[in-house]
């Protein structure tokens, strides 16, 4: 299966979609952005920001 890139703008609203949810979980924006999430915690991760992940 070919690796999917996502550009630089989406990863940033992907992290700040979770900054700015209340009780948001890493499983759960992934999902709703259908990513991994793996994917979104190594991006917020990359952007210091901690994260639950489930």
């Amino acid at each position: 299966m070919a690796r999917k890139t996502y550009s630089e703008e989406f990863r940033r609203d992907a992290v700040e979609l979770y900054r700015s949810t209340p009780g948001a979980t890493v499983v759960g924006i992934a999902g709703d952005l259908g990513i991994m999430d793996g994917t979104l915690s190594a991006w917020l991760k990359a952007a210091g920001v901690a994260c639950v992940p489930t």
